[in-house]
Formats: C-alpha cells, sequence, structure tokens
C-alpha cells in the first residue's frame, strides 16, 4: 500500500490537472470578475488570443498551405479535371436532348425575355446601321460594282441570263409594236392624207443623193429591165390585156368593118413580136434606160397632190395597213429578232465601261438614298426583332444538333487549356487578390469562443484524451517515484 496510494493519487492529480489545463484553453468564455476584481486566467486561452490565433492561423495558412503554386497544381490534377471534364460531358448531353428554348431557360431564373430581346435588338440594329454609314462609301461601293461589272462583262452577255433578259427586251418590243399598229397606222393614214394638199413636187421631197443614185442604178441595170420588160411581155394575162387594149383600139378608130376584115389578134401578135424584137436587140438597152430615165424625170416634176389625187382614201387606208403590217412582219420574225438581240448585244459589248459606270452611279444613289431613309431604318429594326426573336425560340436540342462526343471533348481540352494559361499567368494575383490570410482570419474570427471549442475538440478529441490521461500516467509514475525517494533519503 506504500506505493499504490501515491500512484493513485499522483494519477488523479495529473489526470484532474491536464482536464483543467485543456478546459481552460476555452472556459471560461468571457471574463470573471469578483467584487469588481478580476479572477486570473479568465477569460480562457483561446477566447483571449482568438485575435492574435486568428491572425498566425491565417497567415500559416495562406503563406504555407494555400499558395499559387498549390492552387495551381490543384486545378490541374488529373483528378479535378476529369470531374470538369465529366461535369461539362454531362450537362452538354443532357442540354443536347432538351427541348426546352432558350427563353424558357431564362425564364426560369425570373430574367424578363420581352426586355432583353427589345434591348439586344434595338443595339443591334444601331450597331448594323451605325457600322454600314461608317464603312460605306460610294468610292467603295462605285468600285465593286463598276470594277464587278466591267471583270465580269464578257461572261456576263454570253451567259444564258443574259440571254434570257434579251429575249425579254424582245418580247416588250414586240408587245410594243404590237400595241402601236393602230396608232402607227392612224398617224400614217393623217399624213398621207396631208400629202394631198401637199404643191410640192416629188423632187423636193426626195433627197439629191437618192434621186442621183436612182439615176445611176437605172443607167448600170438596163440589160435586166431589158430582161423584165420581156418577162412581162410574155406572161399569157399581159398579152391577153394587150390584145384587148389593141381589139378596142382598132374598133374605136377605124370601126367594126374593118375589125372584121383585120384580125385584132393577128395585128396583136405582130404588135408584140416587134416589141420583144425591139426589146432582145442589146442595141436598144440604152434606149430603154433613156426612156426610164425620162419617165423618172417626168414623174419628179410631179406635184404630189396631182399624186395623190389618183389614190382613193380607201385605197390610202389599204395601203397604209399593208405597209404597217409588213413592216410589223418584218419586225417580229425570227431573224429580225435575232438579229435585234446580237446587236443589242454588240453595242452593250462595246460600252462596258460606261455600262458599268452607269451601273455604278445608279446602284450608289439607290443605296444612298435607302440608307438614309426611314424606310430602310424600320426594315433594319423589324429585320433584328425578328432574328432575335428567332434566337430565343431555337430549341436547346437544336442549338446543340450538332455537338458529338468528340466536339465536347475538344471544348473542355480547349476550356482547360486556356483557362489554365489564364491561372498559371494571374495565379499570383489572383491569390492576392482573395487574400486567403485576411479571408481565414476574419472567418476565425467570427466564430464564437463556444463553437471554437466544439470544432477544436471534434478534431482532437483523441489527442487531447491522450493528454489527459498521459498526465494522470505522470502522476501515477511520480506516486510510485515519491515514497521510494524517501525511503532512500532517510536511510
Amino acid at each position: 500500500m506504500k506505493f499504490i496510494i501515491p500512484a493513485l493519487v499522483g494519477a488523479l492529480i495529473g489526470y484532474i490537472t491536464n482536464y483543467l489545463a485543456i478546459k481552460m484553453l476555452f472556459r471560461p468564455y468571457e471574463e470573471v470578475k469578483i467584487l469588481g476584481f478580476k479572477i486570473p486566467f479568465t477569460p480562457g486561452l483561446i477566447p483571449k488570443e482568438k485575435n492574435r490565433i486568428a491572425k498566425s492561423v491565417g497567415e500559416a495558412v495562406g503563406v504555407h498551405l494555400l499558395t499559387s503554386d498549390t492552387i495551381v497544381e490543384t486545378l490541374f490534377s488529373e483528378r479535378v479535371n476529369d470531374e470538369i471534364k465529366s461535369y461539362i460531358e454531362k450537362k452538354l448531353l443532357f442540354i443536347k436532348q432538351s427541348n426546352k428554348k432558350i427563353k424558357d431557360v431564362l425564364g426560369k431564373y425570373n430574367v424578363k425575355c420581352e426586355n432583353i430581346k427589345f434591348s439586344i435588338s434595338k443595339r443591334l440594329s444601331e450597331f448594323i446601321l451605325k457600322t454600314i454609314k461608317k464603312n460605306y462609301t460610294r468610292d467603295k461601293i462605285g468600285f465593286l460594282v463598276e470594277n464587278f461589272i466591267v471583270n465580269k462583262f464578257d461572261y456576263i452577255i454570253n451567259s444564258s441570263f443574259f440571254d434570257k433578259a434579251l429575249t425579254n427586251i424582245n418580247i416588250i418590243i414586240e408587245k410594243a409594236i404590237d400595241k402601236s399598229k393602230n396608232y402607227l397606222k392612224f398617224k400614217a393614214v393623217q399624213w398621207t392624207n396631208g400629202l394631198k394638199n401637199d404643191e410640192r413636187m416629188v423632187i423636193q421631197i426626195i433627197p439629191s443623193d437618192i434621186i442621183n443614185n436612182i439615176k445611176i442604178l437605172i443607167s448600170q441595170n438596163s440589160d435586166k429591165q431589158a430582161e423584165f420588160l420581156i418577162d412581162i411581155i410574155s406572161r399569157q394575162d399581159t398579152r391577153e390585156e394587150i390584145k384587148k387594149n389593141i381589139s378596142s383600139i382598132i374598133e374605136q378608130n377605124f370601126g367594126k368593118f374593118v375589125t372584121m376584115l383585120i384580125s385584132a389578134d393577128y395585128v396583136s401578135e405582130k404588135i408584140l413580136l416587134s416589141i420583144e424584137s425591139f426589146l432582145r436587140d442589146t442595141k436598144n438597152h440604152s434606149k430603154i434606160s433613156d426612156l426610164i430615165l425620162d419617165a423618172f424625170d417626168k414623174v419628179l416634176e410631179i406635184k404630189i397632190s396631182n399624186l395623190m389625187s389618183f389614190v382613193s382614201d380607201e385605197t390610202n387606208i389599204k395601203l397604209v395597213d399593208e405597209v404597217v403590217e409588213k413592216i410589223s412582219d418584218f419586225a417580229l420574225n425570227e431573224e429580225s429578232k435575232n438579229v435585234i438581240k446580237e446587236t443589242l448585244r454588240e453595242i452593250i459589248a462595246s460600252n462596258k465601261q460606261e455600262i458599268g459606270t452607269g451601273f455604278k452611279d445608279a446602284i450608289c444613289d439607290i443605296i444612298e438614298r435607302q440608307i438614309e431613309s426611314l424606310e430602310f431604318e424600320n426594315l433594319l429594326n423589324k429585320l433584328t426583332v425578328y432574328i432575335v426573336d428567332y434566337i430565343f425560340n431555337i430549341s436547346l436540342s437544336d442549338l446543340f444538333a450538332d455537338v458529338n462526343i468528340s466536339m465536347i471533348s475538344k471544348f473542355t481540352d480547349f476550356l482547360r487549356e486556356n483557362f489554365g494559361e489564364f491561372i498559371k499567368d494571374k495565379a499570383a494575383t489572383i491569390v492576392e487578390l482573395i487574400d486567403i490570410p485576411s479571408m481565414v482570419e476574419s472567418r476565425i474570427n467570427s466564430f464564437d469562443a463556444q463553437f471554437a471549442e466544439k470544432v477544436i475538440i471534434e478534431v482532437a478529441n483523441k489527442e487531447l484524451k491522450a493528454i489527459t490521461w498521459l498526465g494522470a500516467l505522470l502522476g501515477g509514475i511520480m506516486g510510485i517515484l515519491t515514497p521510494f525517494l524517501n525511503s532512500l533519503i532517510n536511510k
């Protein structure tokens, strides 16, 4: 018993001492006074030195634990990378299968879509209009238009599109001619009726060059004129008409008796043979030309009014109708259409520079007027409203329809690479901005003493109990050693 009782007393004292020491780290939470005097060791060590402890812990965490290198290393770890990649893939796959529209997603977060749509469309419209006005210049657009037309001119005029355009022009001309026939006929009849009172001679209205050319033509074609006359006389209807006229002349001048004695057919045949013989003789061809020239000169000296007096109103109208119809038919036949088409093509091809300049000026004038007009601004506003409304009504599945696993993987790699470069470059600045020591210090200072005690005990419960029992062990050892040492000293 000499050694047991001291050992138990020593162990109890050691246990109680360490237990009280641990408790006094936290308690009392507040300063205790009796009769105005402060009780020593109040408040507990940790509540008393909370600010200093918080600052020290904050500095230890910020300077030695959560450094910029540590944060970067953690963010770039394979585990974090795999987690981020997996999260993005899951989210994008979920979104890809969603039928929700963009406006539905925004509405979920109480975003007023109509206000946003109005704001975006307005700003977009203003931006487009400002950009167009800023970057558009007459010289720029003019250069592009003129350069395009000139460079592509040969291709354009030989393209099927241009052929269709020319065909349409021909159709327009055809319709114009067809609709203007009656007007042309009316004006032509009006003009020919006016000639009935024209006292000028034919020679006065025909240019002298034309008259001289006609006379030269008559003189140089005497053989053809003779052949033409022979051809006329050789016709059966012509011969019958001549015989009829000769018979009438004989009867009128010599009476029926002589007509009975002299055969009109015989006389007519003799006359026709004589005329034909005269015409076939090449020596007489120049005389034929002279006769025709004399006749032509006499026609030139006839007054137009006298010449037109032989033309009845009915004949005049009929003649005008035939002439107008002939001209229309000629202008509208396929050959004439092709001639018109090719002529237009040649004219356009030979004036490509002037046409390019004309198009440039016309297009620039149109663009300038439109850009400055209120109608263009209103149209642009409507267009941007439509575009923004269309975007807001796109479903997420349509928006991400073409997104596949490979693209998602590339996207996450892109984010990691670019975000990682940013983190690496700005890690020190970010850590400095976060100010981890101050953040930890502030957080610890926000804890009350009771909560701090609870946290520390939960974290170091085993260690604190071990310290308490260690005190009991040391007390017990000291209890055993004390009587032993006393016995040695007393000897």
